[in-house]
């Protein structure tokens, strides 16, 4: 597990944090400006902009911590550590309360493998701001990286508090569960991570290795084709992918054959429609109801699911959504088309309306 988050500021103070016991220092707006831009110019990856903005920044107000900060952030993305170091250092004896400046040095000292310093800069960014997301979930991952486990736990826990939708933080906690064990625990917390992070094809990932540990072999696999299905190029989840398969295998051959038909074709409608049948037999309506509107998403024109869709319905005893999808199959199959599917529906829509 790594994912260190470095800070990089919107916002900008008009006055510099005073030293204690000496009067606050006046920043000149224009500096304010320029640091600003700086900030907005690393995070489109403008480097060249963003160094011209803090160097002016500095020249209106050399004292100004701010910039320091932001010129760290361009050194570090220009692979030049030694200068990002000594720029955070700058910044941070200007502001020793500069929370974020305290962040990304501990970032750095990271990434170069030093933890112990690291963890003593997250702590004290923290210290300036405990509500300070990133620092936690940086502490955390340096304390798991020292395989101190249960100091990451106390530290990811709360960073889940103060952002119950920081996918990053539920990985956390899923990793330290794994390493200590609690298997069930780790599905619970990954499942938390797809929930917050929908989009991230690691989280899904994640799922996936702990559901095939625990032998939830289907589930297993509907994670890894997300993750597929989110990122193509994601190697580790088409070889874990197969371990699902493999576990499946042993648990129900027909099953095995329909998820191959959408393995390497994770947009193949009829594949899904064919998993969505293979559940309804099988009684298992929600995973059933899944596969069809995925399948109807991917190709609308795709007939047949509509049907399968109505039987899902149907046998929840949800009348509603049963005559809505009898409805979308007599629309989608017109001349001619799956004439016994739609006798069935309108007899089942009559029934349902007006009783037997």
């Amino acid at each position: 597990m790594q994912r260190w988050h470095l800070f990089v500021p919107f916002s900008v103070l008009v006055f510099a944090v005073p030293f204690a016991g000496c009067p606050a220092t006046p920043i000149h707006p224009l500096a304010v400006r320029h640091s600003g831009l700086c900030s907005e110019y690393v995070q489109k990856g403008l480097l060249e902009q963003a160094e011209q903005n803090a160097k002016l920044s500095m020249e209106y107000s050399p004292r100004f911590h701010e910039p320091y900060n932001c010129l760290a952030l361009v050194r570090f993305r220009q692979g030049r550590p030694d200068d990002a170091r000594r720029y955070w250092k700058q910044s941070i004896s200007l502001n020793n309360d500069f929370a974020e400046a305290h962040n990304n040095l501990g970032s750095l000292f990271a990434e170069q493998g030093d933890l112990s310093q690291a963890a003593d800069q997250f702590t004290q960014a923290l210290e300036i701001d405990p509500g300070y997301v990133a620092a936690r979930l940086n502490l955390g991952i340096a304390y798991y990286r020292q395989k101190k486990f249960d100091r990451a736990r106390e530290q990811l826990v709360r960073c889940t508090e103060l952002d119950p939708n920081a996918g990053d933080c539920w990985f956390g906690l899923g990793s330290v569960a794994n390493e200590q064990g609690f298997v069930d625990e780790a599905e619970t917390f990954f499942d938390k991570q797809t929930k917050a992070s929908p989009n991230d094809s690691n989280a899904w990932y994640n799922l996936c290795v702990v559901r095939i540990k625990l032998q939830k072999c289907d589930k297993a696999a509907d994670a890894c084709l997300t993750s597929i299905s989110l990122n193509q190029s994601m190697i580790e989840a088409r070889s874990n992918l197969g371990e699902a398969y493999r576990c499946l295998a042993l648990q129900d051959k027909a099953l095995e054959k329909y998820y191959e038909q959408i393995r390497d074709k994770p947009d193949y409608a009829p594949g899904h429609c064919n998993l969505g049948v293979a559940f309804l037999e099988r009684k298992l309506f929600e995973k059933a109801e899944h596969e069809l509107l995925v399948c109807q998403k991917l190709d609308p024109k795709f007939c047949f699911a509509y049907y399968r869709l109505a039987k899902v319905y149907d046998e929840q005893h949800n009348s509603d959504a049963t005559v809505t999808a009898c409805q979308q199959l007599v629309e989608c199959a017109q001349g001619g088309k799956m004439e016994q599917e739609k006798k069935w529906c309108i007899e089942r829509v009559k029934t349902l309306s007006f009783g037997p």
